[in-house]
């Protein structure tokens, strides 16, 4: 059974992240499998499930997310980022992200991104004077559809958002669950690697 498989699966890798949840996915676990019928293409599904889930929980450990680390400004000079209202307490967050074992791509730098602008080109001239002109809260300048655009991106982190469309995708469609959850599992392993990256320029530059 792929259905009892992907419950025990989805399961098992939930309640290693997340024990405090453990009596709550419990109970989804036992709902969902309720719904398929005793046999052994269960047992077998369940059995597979936990494979699956131990396989990747193995292969995610130690993989550099974790313990935390914070950017700390070295010098106060033009271009280098310095700690403002609102910043986590420890300086600039997931700055170990960039240290995090990728899914597909070679290395965290390996699509680091072009410098900034050099402070004094006429690019950045540009650049900051478009951030003055339409980046603060209530700038009368920016078009709505811009602002909606940055509301939605504080509302959702990336995994949230781009996980809510494909599986509002997924609804219209029939597929096989095993092709759901593998458009699911390339498209999150794209976003944890776009991550990796992302995090690996932006300390490169530290602007």
């Amino acid at each position: 059974s792929p259905e009892a498989a992907a419950i025990m699966a989805a399961h098992n890798v939930l309640v290693a992240y997340f024990p405090a949840q453990t009596a709550v996915l419990d109970q989804r676990r036992d709902a969902s499998l309720a719904l398929i019928p005793d046999g052994q293409a269960k047992i077998d599904g369940i059995g597979v499930g936990m494979a699956a889930a131990a396989a990747m929980v193995a292969n995610r450990t130690n993989d550099g997310s974790s313990p935390p680390i914070f950017h700390m400004p070295t010098n106060s000079d033009p271009y280098e980022w310095q700690v403002y209202p609102g910043c986590p307490a420890g300086g600039g967050a997931f700055k170990h992200w960039q240290n995090v074992r990728p899914f597909a791509i070679d290395s965290a730098s390996q699509f680091r991104s072009g410098p900034p602008p050099a402070l004094w080109t006429g690019m950045y001239a540009h650049d900051f004077n478009e951030l003055q002109a339409v980046g603060s809260l209530n700038s009368p300048n920016r078009p709505q559809h811009r602002t909606d655009v940055v509301r939605l991106y504080a509302i959702y982190n990336p995994p949230a958002l781009w996980n809510s469309a494909l599986l509002q995708i997924a609804s219209t469609r029939n597929d096989e669950i095993t092709d759901t959850a593998r458009t699911m599992a390339l498209m999150n392993m794209a976003v944890s690697d776009g991550a990796v990256a992302n995090l690996e320029t932006k300390y490169f530059y530290r602007t």
